[in-house]
This record gives structure tokens, C-alpha cells and sequence, in this order.
């Protein structure tokens, strides 16, 4: 995640702007957005799939710094030394076209666009985050403000998000939104459909270890299993729907995991090398996101669609509890992410003795695996009073 900065005082042209596509969410099927090519028309229909979303341009001369813009980064708006709105970051793309559609009392350029999800108008000093201040003053000697759109450096960045949680009390509703928008990111970045896999009317047992699994067994080995007290589930079986279709009662909705995409297609590049995938169930009744088997080897992953420190703590500590639950030793722990985490949180995954992997953004994936000494200390511990 990174931290955007979006100078907009509020006034003349700039406020027109702000309430035109800003405090009024625009239809995805505006005409306004008609110039806007199939990919970027696409990206907003996956990311805002309620038809609706917030827009905001930059000019073409701030392009160094949207290019290291990301959907799930958090956008503050400042002027005048203070902070009035935020939002996360949706699609990005470039359309002069659009821009001038969107906002046609404004004869600047700002064909560099971004849509947002869940924009909240705030209205306090900058000097409340006092990360984001002490950027400020550094960059205009100590006026504390923002003159230009930019891209907060890496260090900052967590320090900002959890000072603008704690001040504005927004913690559950913008991480959710967050991880909503990371989840169908990454769906857009792997262009994921889910394949369609026929399933043996005949659970599969993995023969050599007795483990429930999604390949098919030898049907003559099928009647010498045993199958063990935790026992391992196809990743086909419907127990973790991918969509949950709720109806409170005024308005019927669809929640979908933020991370079954990535996993769906995670899974699918470890089955093109020959292993075989599944998930087991706990006896407190939940399951790893993913279980990657090979010959001898057993790799338990976590997803997680963020990859803010605070979601790598809480997956280290699921794949602990999951590791010291499966029913053989594990070889593996990984934590799946749908964005790059940065470097401070890698070396804590890393020094940990767990590998983290992400979705690249050419939709493929990259990983940081723990040294293997870091990795056998901690299958030391979770492997630890096996029978």
C-alpha cells in the first residue's frame, strides 16, 4: 500500500470539481465516461461492481508519480494545511477525453484519473497525522502543506494509514474497503475465471498417506485408506464459498472473499507443476486458505489481500495454528498476498520462518521464501510432540 497525496482547495473550479464526482458518486454508464478505453471501462466494473464510484484527475505532469499509484492506496486530500477527504484507490488510467467530460468548467488537464471507493469528507488539521505533517514541513519549510500531487515515501506509509484510522474512527470500514478493492485488483491483474474442474463422484483419497485431497485416487487403493481425524478437503468442495449472496431484508447483495481469486489462481499455477492441492479443517471447524502437497512435502498457505503488517502478523498466526494441526509434519508456511508487501514487512515474514508470496503486477506471482534456516526453526516449533 502507499499513501497518495491529492492537493484540492476547495474553491473556484476545484470545488465545482470535488462536487460534481466527488460528493456525488457518477454512474460507471455515465456518458462522461464513454471515451474510456475497454480496459479501463473493464478495471471500474470488476473493482466497483455497485455501478457507482468517485473520480479525481491529476495533470500529465504529475505522470512519475501516478505511475507508482495502486488500487487499494489510500488518497488524502489536503489544502491549506489540512486534510479534507479521503477514499481508496480503484482503477487508474489515462483519458483527456474523460477528464474533460467529467469536469468541463475546469480548463486544466487532468487526464490522469483514479477512481475511489468509500471517499469520506474529513476536515482537520494536517498536523493531527503527524507523519503526513513532518512531510509537509520537510518539503516547504515548515508551512506543512502540500502543493503538489505526489506518492508518500515506503517509511511513511504505515504510520499515516494508522494515524488517519485512529483520528477519523474509520479502521473497520476503510480496511474492508480496502481489502475489497485488493481482492478484485488482483482478480483484474490475473484475468482469473475460475476453471471448470469435473469432480469424481468418489471423494478422492491420497493413497501413500491416507490424506483427503482434490486429485483422483487409484480406485484399487481406495479400500486399504484410512481416512485421518483432520482429514483434507478438495478446494472444489463448496464448505468456503467464493460468493455469499445475503438478503437483509431491504436490499439483496453479493459479498465476495476478497482473496478467493488469487488463491483460485495460485492454486492452479502449483497444480501445472505436478502437486496436489487441497485445504484441511481444524477441529475447531476452520481451514487453510490453501494446502500445496508434493512427494514428501506438505506447504501450508495463508491469503491475505493486504499486505500491511498487521495482516502478516494475524497469517502467521493462523499458519501456526493450522501447521500445529495437520495431520502430517508441514515443509512450508507461506503467506499469499494480493499486493507486494514492502521490504520492512517481508523481513518480518521472512525472519519468521514463513515465505511470502504475491500477485505481481503483470498478473503473475513473485515470492521472498525464508532462509532455511529461519524456515526449519519455526517447523521445529509447530511440528514439535507429532506422533
Amino acid at each position: 500500500m502507499k499513501i497518495v497525496v491529492q492537493p484540492a482547495r476547495r474553491e473556484g473550479a476545484v470545488k465545482a470539481n470535488w462536487k460534481a464526482t466527488l460528493d456525488r458518486a457518477v454512474p460507471l454508464n455515465s456518458p462522461a465516461l464513454r471515451a474510456a478505453t475497454h480496459g479501463a471501462a473493464s478495471d471500474l466494473a470488476v473493482l466497483h461492481n455497485s455501478g457507482r464510484a468517485s473520480f479525481w484527475g491529476t495533470r500529465a505532469g504529475s505522470a512519475s508519480y501516478f505511475r507508482k499509484v495502486r488500487a487499494g492506496d489510500l488518497v488524502l486530500f489536503t489544502g491549506d494545511g489540512r486534510v479534507t477527504g479521503a477514499g481508496i484507490v480503484g482503477a487508474t488510467f489515462e483519458s483527456a477525453e474523460v477528464a474533460s467530460a467529467l469536469w468541463p468548467n475546469d480548463g486544466a488537464d487532468y487526464r490522469l484519473i483514479y477512481s475511489i471507493a468509500s471517499f469520506l469528507a474529513v476536515d482537520f488539521d494536517i498536523r493531527e497525522l503527524p507523519a503526513l505533517d513532518s512531510k509537509a514541513q520537510h518539503l516547504t519549510n515548515g508551512h506543512a502543506l502540500f502543493r503538489n500531487f505526489m506518492v508518500l515515501p515506503d517509511e511513511l506509509t504505515e504510520d499515516v494509514w494508522h494515524q488517519f484510522l485512529v483520528r477519523t474512527g474509520t479502521g473497520p470500514s476503510f480496511e474492508a474497503a480496502r481489502e475489497d478493492i485488493l481482492g478484485k485488483s488482483a482478480a483484474v491483474r490475473l484475468r482469473y475465471r475460475a476453471p471448470s474442474i469435473e469432480i469424481a463422484e468418489q471423494t478422492a483419497l491420497w493413497h501413500t498417506d491416507s490424506l483427503l485431497l482434490s486429485e483422483p485416487a487409484p480406485l484399487d487403493v481406495l479400500e486399504d485408506t484410512v481416512v485421518p481425524s483432520l482429514p483434507y478437503i478438495p478446494t472444489e468442495e463448496p464448505s468456503r464459498p467464493d460468493h455469499l449472496s445475503l438478503n437483509p431484508g431491504t436490499r439483496p447483495f453479493v459479498y465476495t472473499r476478497p482473496e478467493a481469486a488469487m488463491v483460485r489462481a495460485y492454486e492452479a499455477k502449483r497444480r501445472s507443476e505436478a502437486l496436489t492441492t487441497g485445504r484441511f479443517r481444524t477441529e475447531d471447524g476452520l481451514e487453510a486458505d490453501l494446502v500445496v502437497r508434493g512427494l514428501g512435502t506438505l506447504e501450508v498457505i495463508e491469503a491475505k489481500s493486504s499486505a500491511t503488517r498487521s495482516s502478516a502478523r494475524m497469517a502467521l498466526g493462523q499458519l501456526i495454528d493450522y501447521a500445529t494441526q495437520a495431520p502430517e509434519p508441514v515443509t512450508r508456511l507461506a503467506i499469499l498476498f494480493g499486493e507486494r508487501p514492502t521490504w520492512s514487512v517481508i523481513d518480518f515474514i521472512r525472519r519468521s520462518g514463513a515465505d511470502a508470496i504475491w500477485v505481481t503486477d503483470d498478473g503473475d506471482f513473485d515470492d521472498a521464501p525464508a532462509p532455511d534456516e529461519l524456515s526449519d526453526r519455526l517447523l521445529n516449533v509447530v511440528n514439535a510432540g507429532r506422533r
